[in-house]
């Protein structure tokens, strides 16, 4: 390949990086002694650490508390009683011990403790949705990272060259071979390929400060990354139609089944304001005593029943409102289902669009393009090609390795976004 139909590519070079770069040490040599950190584990740190984790499985304990003490019997009641009177000299006194016991006849214990295992179920499923979206927070912080980690490489070896160039121009210039404002020029490029260096190494320690705070770690220090995780993650596959997706995705979405669950407990709810009019019925047994002044005794057995009647208070208003209640949550349901349908189709849309810009780039870079940049050099130094030329070769291969980078990079988080709004393992046929 030539310089010039290097530089006649530029358009076309976007193909796939692959990543099986080394991770670069920084500048101040901040990688520090530790051992690398793959996606799985970043996964499984995030989910240790996550105090929204930590706050949904205490969620999941109190549902299910409650839910415990709705089964709960009725505690009975204990009453004791003593009376005396009297009137000229003559006393009369009782003694009364009874037990009352409110009995369920209408199940509204039970009927409580339904609702209330709705709401466990409901719990359960937003911890899921919880760890669903934190997996895709951790999952796109670890590829920009790992992407601005191969930036700073990337634009370090541009500036080595420069460096290298330089060099060689100086000493063309001692000799008459170059023109003074070449030389400049070529000094104004390295102090700016110097600069953007700098500044992807900022982006670096940003993204990797990102992912830390994610994995709750301590330390300044970058975190060594296993770029390769993310080879899987871009192999070219036939995914699934839409139709297919959206189906998955109403099957599994943990937010969906957290939502209808909740739909399920609003509609027992109403049940249970309907059976809490129906009056409790309330059995009193006891023993009573009666002692009159004379010395006779009496003593015998006492029951009774309390049944409270409705007539005033019938709880229409409690089931009206949780009537209204569980409509609100079935149509929270279907709007969850219409913007769950919606995720799916814009994630699946933006991932081939990633895809087929990669697939337009895989050809275009790789040994060949690499070998033919150095090639571009060593013209350079031995005098075969203008600096014009070798600065738009370096050029074209630069922001094309950056640019298949970053959509290397993007196609991990469109992939993981997609698994998000799916729900589940994404179905793929490897050709």
């Amino acid at each position: 390949m030539s310089i010039r139909s290097l530089v006649g590519a530029r358009s076309g070079l976007t193909a796939l990086l692959t990543l099986s770069l080394v991770v670069p040490a920084t500048p101040n040599g901040a990688l520090g002694a530790q051992d690398p950190i793959s996606l799985a584990q970043a996964l499984e740190t995030a989910r240790r650490a996550s105090p929204v984790l930590a706050a949904a499985r205490v969620d999941i304990e109190i549902a299910a508390a409650r839910a415990r003490q709705a089964g709960a019997l009725i505690n009975p009641a204990l009453s004791v009683e003593h009376q005396q009177t009297g009137s000229q000299g003559v006393t009369n006194a009782e003694f009364l011990a009874t037990v009352e016991q409110t009995l369920d006849v209408a199940r509204v214990r039970a009927t409580r403790r339904r609702e209330l295992e709705y709401e466990r179920a409901r719990a359960e499923a937003r911890l899921a949705s919880v760890e669903a979206e934190l997996d895709l927070d951790v999952s796109s912080g670890y590829a920009r990272a790992v992407a601005a980690d191969r930036r700073v490489a990337i634009v370090a070896r541009a500036r080595d060259a420069f460096v290298d160039a330089a060099r060689v121009s100086e000493a063309r210039f001692a000799a008459g071979d170059l023109s003074g404002y070449a030389v400049s020029r070529l000094r104004l490029e390295t102090a700016r390929y110097a600069a953007a260096h700098s500044d992807a190494g900022l982006d670096q320690r940003t993204e990797h400060r990102a992912l830390r705070l994610l994995l709750g770690t301590a330390g300044d220090s970058l975190l060594q990354l296993v770029a390769g995780d993310l080879s899987g993650r871009t192999a070219t596959h036939t995914m699934a139609d839409d139709d297919a997706l959206r189906t998955l995705a109403l099957q599994h979405r943990a937010d969906l089944r957290a939502a209808a669950a909740g739909a399920a407990a609003a509609q027992v709810g109403v049940t249970l304001a309907a059976r809490e009019r129906m009056p409790a019925l309330t059995l009193r047994a006891g023993l009573k005593n009666e002692q009159t002044t004379g010395g006779d005794r009496f003593s015998g057995f006492a029951a009774g029943v309390s049944l409270p009647l409705p007539l005033w208070d019938r709880n229409r208003g409690a089931i009206d409102a949780a009537d209204g209640v569980a409509r609100t949550r079935d149509l929270e349901v279907a709007a969850l289902r219409l913007r769950i349908e919606r995720e799916v189709t814009d994630a699946a849309d933006a991932l081939r669009t990633v895809a087929e810009q990669l697939a337009l780039l895989r050809p275009s870079l790789g040994e060949e393009a690499t070998a033919a940049l150095g090639a571009a050099a060593v013209a350079y130094r031995e005098g075969e090609t203008t600096l014009l030329e070798w600065l738009d070769a370096v050029r074209a291969f630069h922001e094309a390795e950056v640019s298949l980078v970053t959509l290397e990079s993007e196609l991990s988080i469109r992939l993981a976004t997609l698994r998000r709004a799916v729900g589940t393992t994404l179905p793929r046929e490897t050709p």
